[in-house]
């Protein structure tokens, strides 16, 4: 695991496939019934644990994530749950992970943050398929056709549909199944869609099935 002293050095694939290693598995821990998704009870019960005790902040926020007004919160709501804690909460992480896991997401989370500033050529704080593209070539070619795996491709098609932009909790659900498809990784991809039929039966996609098996 990157420590605060290896976060700057590592490259953006590496960190943010660390910081989802360590988001996939506080997640698992909350998701106490192991339903797949987060009810507010089981925020609240754990952040307690911790001294944490501003109920209605945390309402708020929960309620401000859950996009489908489901009552939970799925992985892609958690995602941006943690991301808003932090980054425009001011919220305390060590509520949520050990001083260096909180380290390596809030890093994870200020380099996404920069990518869909920089990548974002209209300003509209949503990335189309071409600032897409030019994300992956240049960051993270590995998991591009041009790279050998196609990976990204094939999650572009499945998350983005025709015609449509991704937000940044797209684009972090985006890079989250890129990074658990990628060979050799770490990730359960249990949150993740699972790959289209062709894709798995093609043997192009090495890493996590991202259907809730391991690697």
């Amino acid at each position: 695991m990157p420590t605060a002293a290896t976060t700057g050095e590592l490259t953006l694939p590496q960190l943010v496939t660390s910081a989802f290693k360590i988001l996939e598995d506080k997640f698992s821990i909350l998701d106490r019934d192991s339903a797949g998704t987060l009810m507010y009870a089981e925020l609240e019960h754990e952040l307690a644990r911790y001294g944490f005790t501003d109920g209605p902040r945390l309402e708020a926020l929960f309620r401000s994530v859950d996009f489908d007004k489901s009552g939970t919160l799925d992985f892609k709501e958690f995602l941006s749950l943690v991301y808003l804690w932090y980054n425009v909460e001011g919220g305390d992480y060590s509520r949520l992970f050990r001083k260096e896991d909180a380290r390596v997401v809030s890093a994870a989370f200020a380099r996404i943050d920069q990518a869909m500033v920089a990548y974002d050529a209209d300003h509209s704080r949503r990335l189309s398929a071409p600032e897409l593209e030019a994300f992956f070539r240049e960051q993270w070619p590995s998991a591009t056709l041009r790279g050998g795996r196609g990976v990204y491709e094939r999650a572009e098609a499945q998350l983005l549909k025709v015609g449509r932009e991704l937000s940044f909790p797209g684009f972090m659900q985006l890079l989250y199944t890129v990074a658990c498809r990628m060979p050799g990784s770490p990730l359960s991809g249990q949150y993740a869609p699972a790959p289209e039929p062709d894709e798995e039966d093609g043997g192009a996609d090495e890493g996590a099935p991202c259907n809730g098996a391991g690697p």
